[in-house]
């Protein structure tokens, strides 16, 4: 509300932004009624002085409000420009025999640690096209590509998540603790993150 009624094109956000909004605010308190002040400025932010549509009109400091005499109240406070979250590209093979399939385990720090999931690999073009060399690298998995089973998307908190999965034939498959073939109906046995329990319903 402070960056509407004394119009500041710096980020309210920033440090810089925080500051000066600290400042006005202090500069209105009135002496010994800080407890009613600060329940006045609640309730206007809750119920006229709203982010999006604003009851300008009915707004008890209507004439005092610059960023209203300049009809930008729905452009304030500025906001800091978000950040491009970034969006991987993964590709997951798909390895079945007599009713298994083949999923690792994960390391047990960092995201989703501990969990099960079938392997994969980052991609920076076409997943179908990198698919071998990535599972090779990862895993020394050694496969063929078959056909395509299915694309799971997610968004974590910091980053989006598109995985191609794809059914395939192992020519090798090497000898790691990690490594392990499961009956597919067991699969729901096995801690998953939500894109490979997704993969695994699709199987």
């Amino acid at each position: 509300m402070l960056s509407r009624l004394h119009i500041r094109d710096v980020p309210a956000r920033s440090r810089v932004g925080e500051r000066r909004l600290w400042e006005l605010a202090s500069s209105h308190l009135p002496p010994g009624r800080a407890s009613d002040y600060n329940q006045a400025w609640m309730d206007l932010g809750a119920t006229i002085c709203v982010p999006r549509n604003p009851a300008c009109l009915i707004c008890p400091l209507m004439d005092l409000c610059e960023a209203r005499a300049l009809s930008v109240q729905d452009q304030r406070p500025v906001l800091p420009p978000r950040r491009p979250v970034p969006h991987l590209i993964v590709a997951a093979g798909i390895l079945t025999r007599a009713g298994q399939t083949l999923i690792t385990r994960r390391p047990p720090e960092g995201l989703l640690g501990g969990m099960w999931e079938f392997p994969n690999g980052r991609v920076d073009q076409d997943p179908a096209k990198e698919l071998t060399k990535v599972l090779n690298a990862a895993y020394k998995l050694r496969v063929r590509k078959k056909d395509a089973l299915g694309i799971i998307q997610h968004a974590y908190t910091h980053f989006k998540v598109t995985v191609h999965a794809f059914r395939c034939e192992f020519v090798s498959v090497p000898k790691n603790k990690n490594l392990k073939w499961v009956k597919i109906t067991d699969l729901t046995d096995y801690p998953m993150g939500k894109v490979d329990r997704g993969i695994a319903n699709l199987l």
